[in-house]
């Protein structure tokens, strides 16, 4: 994300990706911020240096899974994978709902979606990246029913503006086939 949007901050947290499934967790900064946690003399340590631990800290599994992942996601064709899958997953479910005349969208970006149960008086004014419908107006009944039935049809989605998740490398063209078909036979009993 960093690369896309050009800018580096000085300091960003990594969770649970980096070490594809292994518990692991990372700093990625600048070196004059990664510097300050060197040790150095005894005064340096004992009064600038800045401390830093952790439950995964060095252990040798979690740095391997972190290297050898961050060696696959170099290569950007894991997030260009669940981008292009994202972009059909959105298009599916839009799809659905405008074949069911049903008043709302399917919008996001990168790897995630999100859906939106209502009507936007943005219509074609939106490029449905992001919701920029200040009117918008969510029911936490049919969000809640909408993720019940998702899960009855074998797909978990979180949300609490309605559905939505994220797409990884590891969905393939079926697994989306199949989210759309959930989705579909989802909202012919919703509504």
């Amino acid at each position: 994300m960093q690369k896309v949007v050009g800018f580096i901050p000085d300091l960003t947290m990594l969770g649970k990706a980096v070490g594809c499934g292994i518990p692991v967790d990372s700093i990625v900064c600048l070196p004059v911020v990664m510097n300050m946690m060197d040790f150095k003399d005894p005064e340096w340590n004992r009064y600038k240096r800045v401390a830093h631990s952790g439950t995964w800290c060095a252990n040798p599994l979690t740095s391997a899974a972190g290297v050898a992942t961050l060696k696959i996601l170099a290569t950007g064709e894991p997030q260009k994978h669940a981008n292009n899958m994202a972009s059909r997953l959105r298009e599916g479910i839009q799809s659905v709902m405008d074949k069911r005349g049903m008043s709302g969208c399917a919008y996001g970006s990168f790897s995630m979606f999100n859906v939106y149960f209502g009507e936007c008086p943005l219509g074609d004014k939106c490029d449905r990246t992001v919701c920029l419908n200040a009117n918008k107006v969510i029911l936490p009944e049919i969000t809640r029913q909408a993720i019940i039935d998702l899960a009855l049809n074998g797909v978990h989605v979180s949300g609490r503006a309605g559905p939505s998740g994220l797409v990884s490398a590891a969905h393939s063209e079926d697994d989306i086939a199949k989210t759309i078909e959930a989705f579909d036979t989802s909202l012919a009993t919703m509504f």
